[in-house]
């Protein structure tokens, strides 16, 4: 009598596991699918915001004011991004007409430096040295010199 108690104390057992796994399968099922799709949502969103760390990096090579952690609340370089836009490329469209003022005021200075620098040879109106001697200036002897190579065929000028 005792074997049959167990028998069916174990039968009973049994299935009332499986009544429980059968009537709750779906419900753990989707639990667990709900937990992993949040995961590998998460996984996803870290590796994304990663990439972004390494395209800041090398877009601050030409822009160093470019912060990602200030234009991630621009809601515009947000769409951007979303749509697959590049993160360079974003943060040019976001800010075009401020590149373009600096650039135009690097180039103004880059101008002004040149009109400061003095004129080289043969540019400007005048020799690039005065050379001209005054004859009422020379000495007595240097009259004589010139006097005796003009005498010899040499073509002198002031």
């Amino acid at each position: 009598m005792e074997e049959n108690e167990q028998t069916v104390r174990e039968a009973t057992e049994e299935s009332f596991d499986e009544l429980i796994r059968g009537k709750h399968r779906e419900a753990f099922a989707e639990k667990l699918r709900s937990v992993l799709s949040r995961q590998a949502q998460a996984q996803a969103k870290y590796l994304a915001y990663q990439r972004l760390r390494l395209q800041e990096e090398q877009a601050k090579r030409d822009y160093p004011a470019l912060s990602l952690d200030k234009e991630l609340d621009d809601a515009q370089f947000v769409r951007l991004l979303q749509s697959g836009v590049g993160l360079k490329t974003a943060y040019e469209a976001v800010h075009h007409r401020e590149l373009l003022e600096q650039q135009a005021e690097k180039r103004a200075e880059e101008l002004q430096k040149l009109a400061q620098r003095p004129a080289e040879n043969a540019m400007g109106s005048q020799a690039a040295a005065q050379t001209a001697v005054e004859p009422a200036a020379l000495s007595a002897r240097e009259r004589r010199q010139l006097r005796r190579r003009a005498e010899k065929g040499e073509r002198i000028t002031f």
